[in-house]
This record gives structure tokens, C-alpha cells and sequence, in this order.
């Protein structure tokens, strides 16, 4: 639902990392490394876990993991584990990099008082990635709204590709194993309770972990949420919604991108060209660099556009796998069709690309069964959750953060009158919130709503 906040620059993890003694669940061997681009305290180490959690004597992967030690020692709080989403995203890059909530004014408070804490999650990152040739997982003479025997034929060539680069870790990338994955860091850290930060898919992460674990869960915030009790296609259609939402405020800002786009979707590249504009969306600061890529792409120049389409991703293999294993669509070319024609209903204009109709259309013929498919889940026993939407969200429509927070017992939604996807990229007034939140313990007030008024630092 968004990809990594840190750049994938090569920090060397794979040299750095220590593994846990004899491959165990144990205490983490941690050593320095940093970097000249890095926080002068970083530390690495490895986590050993099973691949089949169905089978825990099994065979084992190795999971990438780092920290930045808590700067007032004397008044640590405990690890704070954040997740920026994708799937795909690396959590071990923004630890490194300064990403999430270290990045930022309001942030402060959470380095000084926490332990950082990044999990890369099996198959993404630094964690043994799941390898595709790009060329198998993006044909662009395949279309998500055309023949449907052609696409699960492309899938179905795909997903062989991508299980004969990886091996039988495809069909482990499920969130419920990475939710138990981040149980066995928990105990590797000595932590009797941990804290989260989730953003995007990275609140499934937490969703998952609280429902599994809830007395383990000393504090946890979910912002700009994935409701995995929805079917895929009914949150293909919550999505497109949301898009057209954004796109059509996006539009009120700017003189000419709507006749632009509008003459760019009568190109054979129309639904990768919307793609790219999807992922500017996203971000409000990138709007006037969307108004740019769209006038270079209506000149002829595509190029900026596609540059940010989610399939020149180096991380869309992970996303793929992972997408598979969460989010399935079971598909008929009957439902392919209707459920075609509703997107094209609701979202007259921006109908031809969603992440959720990607998942639905390119995991149908997927060659591994979801581990994870989606489920109602009524959280209970955990500390009241902070869970955070915005009014105008493309990716994650605040009628998921609503839904989401009903399912979790004593759980505060704060919700974001904002545009753009996560507060934690938009809203200084939403951060100062979360950050009071996780280390003082004190929610926004029932109904309480951001309209980026100064908020008060958090000590």
C-alpha cells in the first residue's frame, strides 16, 4: 500500500548481521553497523525462525533485524517496532535511515525514549527477498480488465517463475507467520511487552500480532489501516473510490491535469500511465511534481510518469508473493467481468489501476494457496490501540480505519482531515498525537479530529 520511506541504498547488512546462537529462538547477538550514512549507534543481528510455522523443528530462515538504542538510557520505555508498509517495505532500511517516526520533529521524543526497532519480514528487504524476473510478473500487453484465460495464464507463468527463483519461501510470505515471527523478536529482545507503529500494511502486521498476542501489546498505533476483514473485491472497489476522491481534488488544483490525463487514457499504456499517477497521489508534498509528469507525458514523454509505477518497484516480487498470500480473489472470467464493470462505475475516470485489483486480477491462478486469506477478527485483551485515517486517503479509505478500529475492544480513532496516504507522512498534528500516545499513555479525546493545528511537544 506504500512502499519503503528509506531509500534501498546498500548498507551491507548481509555481512553485518550476527546470527542468534546454535540458529535459535535466543537472545539477539547484536553488533555496530553503522554507517557514514547511518545513526552512529545503529546495531545489527540476525533471528532465526521457523520457514513452515506449521513445523517448527523444520527448516529455518534467517530474518534481517536492527536497532537504534533508546538515547535517554535512563528513562527507556522499552523497543518501539515500526513497519512502513508495502507490501514490500523495508523496516530495517527506515531504522536505518531515519524513516517513520525518527524522521520527524514530533518524532523526537520516540528515539530518545525507545529502542527503534526494525524487522525486515520474511521474503522482503534484507530477509531473503523473494526473487521474480520483472519481465514474468509485468506484461504490459496483459491487461487487468481484458481477456481473462490470457491473464491467469500470465499469472500462472509468474508465479512459476517466481517459486523456481525463490524456492518454498513463496509460499511462506503469509502475515500470519510474519505476526508470529515478530512474537519470536519479542522474546529474542527480552521484551515482556512490546510497542508498534504500523503504517499501511504494516497495521495487518500489528492487527495480527495484537489478536495473537494481545497481552504482549503495550501500546500499538495503526495509521492509514488495511481492513483484512474485507474481501479483496470489495476492497478493489473501496480503493477505486478513494482514488477517484483523490484524483478529482488533485484535479481542482491544477488548470490543465485533467484534460491531460484524460488524453493520456486513450493510450495502449493507459493503465500502467495510471499506475505511476496512483503512487504521486499518494503523497500530497509530490502533487506538484504530478502536475509536471503529467505535462511530459502529454507531450510525449512518459517517462516520470512509469518511473513510479509499482511495478518498476525493486521490491514488486515481494509485494506479489505477500499480496497472494493475504489478499487472494477467487475469479471467474463471469466475476472478472462484473466486478470490472463496477470499478468502471464507481470511478469513472480512475478506474483502470488499484492495488487491490491488481491483487484480486494478479493473484487469480496464483500457484500457491494463501496462508492468510481474509478473515473477521474481533481484537480482545490488549491496551486500548490508537488507530488513525484520513478524510481523503487513496490507499487506505478511512471507512477501513472506522471499520477496523470497531473490531478492536477499547481502541481511539483519530481521524485526519488531510489528503494523502498515512498521517505519519502529512500530519504534524497526528504524529504529536501518536507520540504522546505511545509514551505517556494518553489518547486523543472520543471524535477528535486533526486539522493541523499546532500541537503541544511531548515530554
Amino acid at each position: 500500500m506504500i512502499r519503503a520511506l528509506a531509500g534501498a541504498a546498500a548498507l551491507g547488512l548481509t555481512t553485518l548481521v550476527v546470527p542468534t546462537a546454535q540458529g535459535a529462538e535466543g537472545a539477539l547477538e547484536w553488533r555496530s553497523c553503522a554507517t557514514p550514512q547511518t545513526p552512529p549507534d545503529l546495531q545489527c543481528a540476525t533471528l532465526s525462525v521457523p520457514l513452515d510455522r506449521s513445523r517448527p523443528d523444520g527448516r529455518r530462515i534467517d530474518l534481517a533485524v536492527n536497532r537504534t538504542p533508546a538515547r535517554d538510557q535512563a528513562n527507556r520505555i522499552g523497543s518501539l517496532l515500526v513497519n512502513p508498509g508495502g507490501p514490500g517495505g523495508s523496516a530495517v532500511d527506515v531504522v536505518a535511515y531515519n524513516g517513520m517516526v525518527a524522521g520527524n520533529p514530533e518524532g523526537a521524543v520516540l528515539a530518545e525514549r525507545f529502542d527503534l526497532v526494525g524487522l525486515d519480514p520474511r521474503g522482503v528487504g534484507h530477509s531473503s527477498p523473494v526473487r521474480c524476473a520483472p519481465a514474468s510478473l509485468h506484461d504490459p500487453s496483459v491487461s487487468r480488465f481484458g481477456d481473462f484465460d490470457r491473464l491467469t495464464e500470465a499469472n500462472r507463468r509468474a508465479g512459476q517463475d517466481c517459486l523456481d527463483r525463490t524456492g518454498p519461501l513463496l509460499g511462506h510470505v503469509d502475515t500470519l507467520s510474519v505476526a508470529e515471527d515478530v512474537e519470536a523478536l519479542r522474546r529474542a529482545l527480552g521484551e515482556e511487552r512490546i510497542s508498534f507503529y504500523g503504517m499501511s500494511y504494516g497495521t495487518e502486521i500489528g492487527e495480527l500480532y495484537a489478536d495473537l498476542h494481545p497481552g504482549r501489546v503495550r501500546s500499538m498505533v495503526l495509521d492509514a489501516p488495511v481492513d483484512h476483514a474485507l474481501p479483496t473485491l470489495v476492497a478493489a472497489r473501496d480503493e477505486a473510490v478513494a482514488i477517484e476522491d483523490s484524483a478529482n481534488r488533485f484535479f481542482a488544483t491544477c488548470g490543465e491535469c485533467a484534460a491531460q490525463f484524460d488524453r493520456l487514457m486513450t493510450r495502449p499504456d493507459a493503465e500502467d500511465l495510471t499506475d505511476g499517477f496512483y503512487d504521486y497521489l499518494n503523497l500530497k508534498a509530490a502533487w506538484p511534481q504530478l502536475a509536471q509528469a503529467l505535462a511530459a507525458a502529454d507531450a510525449g514523454d512518459t517517462g516520470p510518469l512509469l518511473r513510479t509505477a509499482r511495478f518498476n518497484s525493486p521490491e514488486y516480487g515481494s509485494y506479489r508473493a505477500v499480496s497472494c498470500q493475504d489478499f487472494p480473489a477467487v475469479l471467474t472470467a463471469g466475476v472478472h467481468r462484473r466486478w470490472a464493470d463496477e470499478l468502471r462505475r464507481v470511478a469513472p475516470r480512475t478506474w483502470r489501476y488499484s492495488e487491490f485489483w491488481e491483487m484480486a486480477t494478479g493473484c487469480a491462478a496464483w500457484p500457491m494457496s494463501p496462508r492468510n486469506p481474509p478473515s473477521y477478527r474481533h481484537v480482545t485483551g490488549t491496551p486500548s490501540v490508537l488507530v488513525i485515517g484520513g478524510t481523503h486517503d487513496p490507499a487506505t479509505p478511512l471507512r477501513w480505519a472506522e471499520s477496523l478500529s470497531a473490531r478492536i475492544d477499547g481502541s481511539r480513532l483519530l481521524m485526519d482531515d488531510r489528503d494523502g496516504h498515512a498521517a505519519l507522512l502529512h500530519s504534524p498534528c497526528a504524529r504529536a498525537h501518536a507520540a504522546d500516545y505511545l509514551v505517556n499513555g494518553v489518547l486523543p479525546e472520543i471524535g477528535a479530529v486533526c486539522r493541523e493545528q499546532a500541537a503541544p511537544q511531548v515530554r
